[in-house]
């Protein structure tokens, strides 16, 4: 028997629901142009199997996968937080980094997942 994607999303969320998880669910979404982009940027350059899903996952988000979605195209990661925490009820403390240490952070992040 092969299990798809999707059943293995359900079980997952099906099971820290039946462990008593409070769970907050949103789908951080993007029209396909700004996914290659921020691809392109984590240097995940020409044809690759990455890409190639790019389609079919956008295809099962909008059919399948429908939990509250935050429409992330043309936003910056500081909207995208705040706009979790006022969904979810949570107040954020002060960002007291500098413009340079969040820079910083940033480039580390994004070394991480061109390593991935």
């Amino acid at each position: 028997m092969t299990i798809n994607n999707h059943q293995y999303y359900e079980e997952i969320i099906q099971k820290l629901i039946d462990d008593g998880i409070i769970l907050k669910h949103y789908i951080l979404y993007a029209n396909k142009e700004t996914i290659l982009k921020r691809l392109n940027k984590r240097l995940e350059r020409g044809e690759t199997w990455v890409k190639s899903q790019i389609d079919r996952c956008i295809e099962v988000f909008d059919t399948e996968i429908t939990e509250e979605k935050i429409i992330t195209d043309n936003r910056n990661i500081g909207y995208v937080v705040e706009e979790i925490a006022k969904r979810s009820g949570v107040i954020l403390l002060p960002d007291k980094r500098t413009f340079l240490k969040k820079g910083i952070d940033r480039a580390i992040t994004l070394i991480k997942h061109i390593r991935q």
